[in-house]
């Protein structure tokens, strides 16, 4: 299960050797074989590893003793630790808050103790259940795709394609013991019914592989979902405008425009466009995304309807308005846009990946078919590429080394700005990488380290069109 683990690793996100990892640790038993899996690959990697565990103090007794257990865990396996008691008395209890409370203390610690990988035990089962869960709910595409293997470019998921009954034969065999939460067994919660009821009833009455074939579901629907999120995206970076008027911030796209398109991308759509206007507030549910159609379909007169935090749409002159009156969204908008953008693409050759406004097509190629490099049309040497191989976000203190500029180093701010690349359209732009660094910027640099040499013999092509609706 090692290798196939280190596998998983690899393929969610580009770890290297020595990098920090903070490990997200309830003491169960899909964490806690995450520890251990990633402990076992300390020889050969040399991570720095981190338990964090977050002490939820609902059980009374037996939370207490889920830290006790995680931190003697920690202690035996000569890891450093860091715990967090939850604070109900200022919001009271929710499952929603309880999740929004663990990720901000692991984005604290991890920022905190400078780890460049948060780690999390979901499992394929969690795939399974969430689906189910979003399916009873009602939920769109978004909420089919089950659970994603990287979000935020921090934390990592690399346990999604194993089952937990392989997770339990993995401590078993290994004689590791793990922590029972008592209130997973407590069918008055959803998720637990579909775990303990509605799963094992599919499985024996209509499909044995209904795990996996969920899982299988998820990946399709996530290709798709990925594909309206960046038509979506193109709309508003195109249509939608947003103002400032005595602290309310308001933000307007032309209704004649948006009524042309599909219902399932004017639904995307505006579904963007409210999760901008409320980030970290709670959820966009259906009710509100339909009301907005229903408000932007209408033909004569105007129309107020009022949404959840504050927020007020209106219909006037040919334009949907959406309005909330506090200063302090810009900031949080702009952060959980950065946060639901930072999309990675592994890269397998052939492949054509549409990404920022460009198709890119990838297929590997003798390297003596490799002719002069234009802006649409690159040539890497492959030899030099160390997997995996991704597309993803440009970063703040990004470094590539130009070619011909004999391995000298450049941030890719500096470059931007040599380029007149704008502001707006920087904050779309992908770059390839590998296991160690950036390799190409698409119409912009081609890095030194993966020059077409005489001693290549494979070369990476990669030919780019513009795939922006017209």
């Amino acid at each position: 299960m090692r290798n196939r683990f280190l596998k998983a690793l690899l393929a969610t996100a580009p770890c290297q050797v020595g990098e920090r990892i903070l490990i997200a640790c309830s003491g169960g038993a899909d964490s806690v074989a995450l520890v251990h899996l990633l402990f076992s690959l300390r020889p050969q990697w040399r991570f720095e590893l981190i338990i964090a565990h977050c002490n939820h103090a609902l059980r009374g007794e037996e939370s207490e003793q889920d830290e006790a257990f995680v931190r003697q865990l920690a202690q035996e396996w000569n890891l450093p630790i860091h715990c967090e008691r939850l604070d109900w008395q200022k919001k009271g209890f929710s499952e929603e808050w309880a999740r929004r409370l663990r990720y901000d203390f692991l984005r604290r610690t991890a920022q905190a103790q400078q780890a460049r990988w948060v780690a999390l035990g979901h499992t394929g089962d969690d795939v399974a259940e969430t689906i189910l869960l979003n399916l009873l709910r009602g939920s769109g595409s978004g909420g089919l795709k089950g659970i994603p293997h990287l979000r935020e470019g921090l934390f990592i998921r690399p346990l999604l394609n194993t089952s937990r009954a392989e997770i339990l034969s993995y401590l078993q065999k290994q004689q590791i013991a793990f922590r029972e939460d008592s209130s997973n067994a407590d069918t008055k919660y959803l998720r637990n019914k579909i775990r303990h009821e509605l799963l094992p009833l599919l499985e024996r009455e209509y499909n044995p592989r209904i795990r996996f074939r969920l899982r299988r579901t998820a990946a399709i629907l996530t290709h798709e979902d990925e594909y309206l999120d960046q038509q979506a995206q193109y709309f508003l970076d195109e249509q939608q405008r947003r103002i400032t008027n005595n602290n309310t911030i308001i933000t307007t796209m032309p209704t004649a425009t948006l009524n042309t398109l599909p219902m399932a991308l004017r639904a995307r759509i505006l579904g963007k466009a409210l999760q901008d206007s409320f980030p970290g507030e709670g959820g966009v549910y259906s009710e509100h995304i339909q009301a907005l159609l229903r408000l932007s379909a209408r033909v004569n007169g105007s129309k107020e309807v009022h949404l959840p935090h504050g927020i007020r749409a209106s219909r006037e002159y040919g334009y949907l308005f959406i309005k909330r009156e506090e200063g302090k969204i810009r900031e949080k908008a702009e952060k959980a846009k950065r946060e639901k953008r930072e999309v990675t693409h592994k890269i397998v050759p052939p492949t054509t990946v549409l990404v920022a406004g460009l198709r890119m097509h990838f297929e590997l190629v003798p390297a003596s078919e490799a002719y002069f490099t234009s802006s649409d049309v690159v040539f890497l040497d492959n030899g030099s590429i160390t997997p995996p191989l991704l597309l993803r976000r440009w970063r703040a203190g990004d470094t590539i080394k130009p070619l011909g500029m004999n391995g000298k180093k450049r941030k890719l701010q500096d470059i931007f700005t040599d380029k007149k690349i704008p502001l707006e359209q920087r904050a779309h732009l992908p770059v390839l990488v590998d296991a160690k660094e950036i390799l190409w910027i698409p119409h912009l640099v081609v890095s030194e380290s993966v020059r077409i040499s005489p001693q290549s013999r494979v070369a990476l092509k990669i030919a780019i069109k513009d795939a922006r609706p017209t």
